[in-house]
């Protein structure tokens, strides 16, 4: 089963509406501070009366969740066994709410064997171990109403299917499964396209369209169970998850007609051997996408593995090393422990020699590092200054991997506006509220509307050329001191260092971004009028939030809730002029 292109498609165009959820349950942690019907924070004057513990933004959200939440056994099992164990629930509470729906559909009891359930795979994979005693509780809560291995198998619909809600500031608040007509798309880690999410309340969320992909398989009962979804698609619309969060899938590079579209179910910043680990322990196969399969490796997966040739085993356990120090961290909240440990890593390589700044473990170190500074509560200035290299070093190295690769778009994307941010802790004065910019515009209408790959290339390429020669009248201030980055790195975004290394490739950007004087906002910036000695921070922190926007729209849509979240953000410095302080669909 997969989903094909009915036609062809541009970049930053979405591909399908928005396609409620069928189950939906919030992580444990969240469940006393986000709606369980529609994920929204704030106020919860709303709590179910026979557990107490589960809570709704308003009467309206009650109405809709609570005869599920009775109904599927989640009020009886949040009675007997309190969400603040060790173990979080979510999964389980989201297949008792979806073995109810499977029986009012009548997927279930299946007659047909149980390799599928109503079109969503349900794998090989054995019950979670931290499951089994929560089944246990569950089949003694049901009693009758579980058939056989009825419960196990919606389980292993949600482990396989599951998607993690992220909002907001990509934080995953908790479990969605949808219906084929979303779960249908592949997975590929260099895909075409990427998804998101928009809770109740959002203009995204009751986005329509007439889909851009259609259901491809070679099985008349999987073409009839799609077609079922579809014609329930209305009715779901109108069910208890009517209100949860909606998912709309958007294409990051030009799809051919009869295309596979595909979107990934991993992070893409790991090398080969730590991604093929990740897909084969979660969902149970070996990725063969272009890829993975390419021989040589692709360039971004050379650069990600550190030029190591087997990464199996070593690179699992200095993951392990790194991951624990951020553990320690977050438990202890002592940063400077944390940051000097992390530093000599990168000093030394993990023991192999220095990293290149594109190795995975150094992303990963940068990040932590870029967080750990701005948590410092001491010496501020200099954490800081520290914390915005560590985060331009970041965006700098991710958007060089994003040039041979596309898929990368997304998680360029937030580092541009993570640096973006980490440069405003270092604004001094407040003026510049009233600054107006309005020739950035022009780039947000453009990518707004249907946008053209070479448009897209045209664009980044200028930002880039602007990016590089603002960073290089700040960089050597901010590099200053810190002894875990190479010497090569003389621009957080040049890198023709490596082209001593043979590490050559052919780059996204329609030419050579040397060949651009500046882009289409800069000649704005011009009538700025503050101290020279801030200009260039603030030149570069507005290039790094316009450009992480512009990326963003592309990837999620300029009505998406990611990116009004960082239009506010800007907008506290720069004020553009739009009509009513937002972009307009």
């Amino acid at each position: 089963m997969e989903m094909r292109a009915r036609e062809e498609t541009e970049i930053s165009r979405e591909i399908t509406p928005a396609i409620p959820p069928i189950a939906v349950a919030l992580h444990d942690e969240f469940l006393r501070s986000r709606c369980a019907s529609c994920f929204s924070s704030g106020d919860l004057p709303v709590s179910c009366r026979f557990c107490r513990l589960l809570f709704h933004c308003s009467a309206e959200c009650q109405v809709a969740d609570q005869p599920l939440h009775r109904s599927s056994g989640e009020c009886d099992l949040f009675r007997i066994y309190p969400p603040d164990r060790c173990e979080d629930t979510a999964d389980l509470r989201a297949a008792l709410r979806l073995l109810l729906l499977f029986r009012n559909l009548g997927f279930l009891p299946c007659r047909e064997g149980l390799g599928r359930i109503g079109g969503l795979l349900i794998g090989d994979h054995p019950v979670v171990e931290e499951h089994r005693d929560l089944m246990a509780r569950a089949r003694d809560l049901l009693g009758d109403l579980i058939v056989g291995d009825e419960i196990e198998a919606v389980l292993m619909v949600v482990v396989n299917n599951g998607v993690e809600v992220q909002i907001d500031d990509g934080c995953a608040v908790g479990i969605g499964v949808y219906s084929p007509v979303f779960s249908w798309f592949n997975h590929s880690c260099s895909p075409n396209a990427c998804y998101h999410f928009e809770l109740r309340g959002s203009e995204g969320f009751d986005h329509k369209q007439t889909p851009l992909s259609q259901p491809c398989s070679t099985n008349s009962k999987d073409d009839a169970v799609m077609m079922k979804w579809i014609q329930e698609g209305g009715r779901l619309n109108l069910g208890s998850c009517r209100f949860g969060p909606r998912v709309i899938v958007r294409s990051i590079r030009p799809i051919k007609k009869g295309e596979q579209v595909c979107i990934t179910y991993t992070d893409l910043l790991q090398p080969k051997a730590l991604r093929q680990s990740d897909l084969w322990s979660r969902y149970g196969f070996i990725c063969s996408c272009l890829r993975c399969s390419a021989s040589p490796e692709t360039y971004a997966d050379r650069l990600l593995s550190g030029h190591k040739t087997d990464l199996s085993l070593e690179t699992v356990e200095e993951t392990d090393v790194l991951e624990q120090v951020v553990t320690d961290y977050l438990s202890t909240g002592n940063p400077k422990i944390s940051i000097d440990k992390i530093e000599t890593m990168l000093s030394e390589g993990f023991g192999t020699g220095k990293l290149q700044p594109f190795s995975h473990l150094s992303l990963k170190a940068f990040m932590a590092l870029a967080s750990m500074h701005r948590g410092q509560v001491t010496d501020v200035a200099e954490a800081a200054k520290t914390a915005a290299a560590f985060s331009l070093i970041l965006a700098g190295t991710t958007h060089h991997l994003f040039l041979s690769d596309p898929s990368l778009l997304m998680p360029t994307a937030s580092f541009w506006v993570n640096s973006g941010e980490s440069l405003l802790s270092l604004m001094t004065y407040p003026e510049v509220g009233q600054v107006r910019m309005p020739g950035f515009d022009k780039v947000f209408q453009n990518c707004s509307s249907c946008l053209t790959w070479d448009e897209f290339r045209g664009t980044s390429s200028k930002f880039l050329s602007c990016i590089k020669e603002i960073s290089s009248k700040i960089w050597p201030g901010l590099f200053a001191g810190i002894r875990c980055l190479r010497n090569e790195i003389k621009n957080p975004v040049d890198f023709s260092w490596l082209e001593g290394n043979n590490m050559l490739h052919e780059p996204i950007g329609a030419a050579d971004f040397n060949s651009f004087k500046f882009c289409i906002g800069c000649k704005c910036e011009r009538e700025i009028c503050v101290g020279d000695d801030q200009e260039s921070v603030f030149r570069l922190m507005v290039h790094c939030l316009v450009y992480g926007i512009y990326l963003g729209i592309v990837g999620y849509g300029p009505c998406s809730k990611w990116v009004d979240l960082n239009w506010s953000l800007l907008e506290n410095w720069v004020n553009y002029g739009r009509e009513d302080g937002r972009l307009h669909c």
